[in-house]
């Protein structure tokens, strides 16, 4: 399991940002928060960028007011988008490469955002599904090759923040159709598109639930599944393990979870998770009987650990869009043997480590131990053994 630093939290805090409001005087935020993820880079180089005066940087800039487009029909090289023929007239479509974004009409011409969404076919990874992304397809071009089609989301009111209670009614019924929109994608040119292409747990996994089984059936001791990338619990309770798919990563594309069935209402025990990376399955963590997950209903993953009655804790972390390394969000640790007085500890994200802890009262220690595991998911297994 990897850790990465705080650039890529920052790199996911440009995407939220980008969105925002007074898009219609800037250009479109959905492009730009693509081509954010390369501006934290660029910035690093501050040795370089120091060279050149303010003054001039700020003279190199020029505001240029985007191309809009308001015919009901959209498209890219690629793939055609339609807006129904009843939302003419309420909103601003924009068009730069593969990507096709849709803004209010009146919010935008208003002054704020109104941006509705956008969507990209994207080849090349530059457009990490999670974070403001979601993958909602695949696009096959002529040549056969395959583009992620991803939707991305507004980061904030996109109208009036004194009435923001408020939905506009033309950015509510666009917002309504954005689903069938998407679903109506028709690929150009010789390509095709299919609407939830790469998506669901049942046509990424196959072969990786097939290694389980194989390790069941021919007994795989626990060395054999550790060297396999796979957790030795599976050795002793094969005869309870099954698995579950779920999207724990929001990037609209299913995880695998191998666990302990049980009967109960508890939450589900969990020892080994994979994602999709590249569109290929990869391993995010393996755990144990004393280092073990648990998945989390509106994303992410806890680690619950335990060395003895004197330590234990939980770390909450999600996965990082396109990667199978997680980072950490918050934590807790009882730790009597560091002071058995005051046993209690909290992490909250703000180093770049998970075992960064801090002192904490008890009332505090509960309160995240409550955030935490009211959040624990309960899966449906399916056994292994069918």
């Amino acid at each position: 399991m990897k850790m990465k630093p705080a650039l890529m939290m920052a790199g996911m805090m440009l995407l939220l940002t980008a969105c925002g409001a007074k898009q219609g005087t800037e250009a479109p935020a959905a492009t730009e928060a693509a081509e954010a993820q390369t501006e934290v880079a660029a910035e690093a180089q501050s040795a370089e960028t120091a060279e050149v005066p303010a003054t001039e940087a700020a003279a190199e800039y020029t505001e240029e007011e985007p191309d809009y487009v308001e015919d009901t029909v959209l498209s890219t090289e690629l793939f055609s988008m339609t807006v129904p023929d009843e939302l003419k007239g309420t909103f601003l479509g924009y068009i730069k490469d593969n990507e096709i974004s849709l803004y209010d009409k009146a919010c935008n011409e208003d002054g704020f955002g109104g941006f509705i969404f956008s969507v990209i076919a994207d080849k090349d990874g530059e457009v990490m599904a999670g974070g403001m992304y979601t993958k909602v397809g695949e696009l096959t071009d002529s040549n056969g090759e395959v583009y992620e089609v991803c939707r991305s989301y507004p980061s904030d009111v996109q109208w009036d923040y004194e009435k923001y209670e408020d939905t506009p009614e033309t950015y509510a019924r666009l917002s309504d159709a954005v689903d069938g929109m998407i679903r109506g994608i028709k690929g150009l040119n010789g390509a095709t598109f299919e609407y939830g292409a790469g998506m669901k747990g049942e046509e990424l996994y196959g072969q990786t639930v097939e290694k389980y089984e194989t390790a069941i059936k021919e007994g795989w001791d626990a060395d054999k599944l550790e060297k396999e990338g796979m957790s030795p619990e599976l050795f002793a309770e094969h005869d309870e393990m099954g698995y579950a798919y779920k999207d724990i990563s929001n990037d609209g594309v299913d995880e695998l979870l191998v666990g302990v069935i049980s009967d109960g209402s508890e939450p589900s025990v969990v020892y080994d998770i994979y994602t999709m990376v590249k569109r290929k399955p990869a391993s995010v963590v393996s755990g144990s009987a004393r280092n073990s997950y648990r998945a989390m209903q509106y994303g992410g993953v806890a680690n619950v650990f335990s060395s003895s009655a004197m330590e234990s804790g939980i770390r909450v972390y999600i996965i990082e869009p396109g990667t199978s390394d997680l980072f950490f969000q918050y934590g807790i640790k009882y730790d009597g043997y560091t002071d058995e007085k005051n046993p209690w500890y909290t992490g909250t994200g703000s180093g770049e480590a998970d075992d960064e802890w801090e002192p904490a009262s008890e009332e505090d220690y509960d309160m995240w131990e409550q955030r935490a595991t009211e959040n624990f998911a309960k899966l449906d297994f399916i056994p292994f053994s069918k």
